[in-house]
């Protein structure tokens, strides 16, 4: 009973266990002696608070870095010193390129990188939406200058930096989903799982109908 209920291991059965994670993702059992443990809510909210968020951007991806960012904000395209044709054909899947990594970042969060604040989750979680922030903060105040130099390329290299650092965020978050959910009853194993990325797609299509009937000339 006793190992069960702090038996918190990563995706990939690393040999010790994050105590961090036992103690902020677990709430205490009623009794003391519960053969299961009982998840901490707050915990499970924030993940689907963060596949929420990545689904607007992703969706921001699918639908306005092409049009109107690239053709029009960047535009008019083909002429001197602004974006041609090529870099708008390449603009939904070259920011987005560190999804295809995702397998990597997983391997490299569980074997080579420290633990920060004593987990490799919710660590690496506050991490990568910290990083993607400051990208965003930092593209802030230049983005005014990139436009008027027709600097497109420059403009998606930021955010593909962003991307990078949301990452983190992302597989950390499914690492943690991975736990969590070890520790659900049998009969709904899996919820907390399915949920998170229910609410990751539909985000992704809310954002899809903003640009459909919001931005459809």
């Amino acid at each position: 009973v006793l190992f069960r209920s702090f038996e918190i291991m990563s995706i990939i059965d690393r040999p010790v266990a994050d105590a961090e994670i036992q103690r902020s993702i677990l709430g205490a059992s009623d009794t003391g002696r519960a053969e299961r443990p009982v998840l901490d809510q707050r915990a499970i909210y924030g993940l689907y608070c963060m596949y929420a968020i990545i689904g607007f951007i992703y969706g921001f991806f699918n639908n306005y870095i092409q049009i109107p960012i690239c053709q029009y904000v960047f535009g008019p395209l083909g002429e001197p010193g602004r974006a041609t044709t090529q870099q708008c054909n390449i603009a939904i899947a070259f920011p987005v390129l560190p999804w295809n990594l995702k397998v990597f970042y997983g391997f490299i969060l569980d074997r080579w990188l420290f633990p920060i604040g004593g987990t490799r989750r919710k660590g690496w979680i506050i991490f990568g939406w910290a990083g993607a922030l400051v990208c965003l903060i930092g593209l802030s105040f230049f983005v005014d200058n990139l436009v008027e130099e027709g600097s497109f390329f420059t403009y998606m290299v930021l955010l593909l930096v962003m991307c990078i650092f949301y990452i983190f965020s992302d597989v950390a978050g499914d690492g943690m989903t991975i736990e969590l959910s070890k520790h659900e009853p049998e009969e709904r194993r899996g919820w907390i799982l399915t949920t998170g990325q229910l609410v990751r797609f539909t985000t992704t299509i809310f954002v899809n109908c903003i640009g459909i009937f919001a931005m459809n000339g």
